[in-house]
């Protein structure tokens, strides 16, 4: 990185600087691209849906490496889980009606979906209830429902990888 700071940009175009063997390779890099043509499709719900489970896992690695407090990460952690859930929720929507529509609701989403087992609708119930409007786990005001509950980082990976997997095979499943 060279020149002035006003000058330069938050994001640059990618060029041949970027090319890489694999993911796993270097140079590594924070970007985005759109290959999305026409009207999003389950699968890109559920690819969206992967990556926000993933990146929630990967902040539960760090607490568990012991890199950054459990309670500094926890709302950044189930933030991003419950959006991993909206995104697979919309994807099994999607999948199953045609329809994209739902919004931010969890609890609305879920009533959509056919197959959902008593054990997930549950689940998803109490993030909706935590979260109802998708801006508690983002903003700092009253939107999050507030209790002390909370779950040990070892039952919450065994929990969260159990229903996101539910509901991604859902995504795929015919009905």
């Amino acid at each position: 990185m060279s020149g002035r700071v006003a000058d330069q940009k938050l994001f640059e175009d990618i060029d041949e600087r970027w090319q890489r063997a694999d993911e796993w390779s270097f140079p590594k890099s924070i970007s985005i691209g759109w290959p999305i043509n026409g009207t999003p499709k389950a699968e890109d719900f559920r690819r969206f849906s992967i990556q926000y489970y993933q990146a929630s896992r990967s902040i539960c690695e760090i607490v568990s490496g012991n890199k950054i407090e459990d309670f500094v990460a926890s709302y950044p952690i189930i933030y991003l889980f419950r959006h991993s859930v909206e995104l697979a929720l919309k994807a099994v929507v999607l999948h199953q009606t045609g329809s994209s529509k739902g919004g931010h609701d969890l609890a609305t989403l879920a009533g959509m979906v056919k197959g959902l087992p008593e054990w997930a609708e549950s689940w998803i119930a109490e993030l909706h209830r935590l979260d109802e409007r998708s801006t508690g786990l983002r903003y700092p005001d009253t939107d999050v429902a507030f209790f002390e509950a909370g779950s040990l980082l070892p039952d919450w990976l065994e929990k969260t990888e159990r229903l996101h997997s539910a509901l991604l095979a859902l995504s795929q499943t015919r009905v």
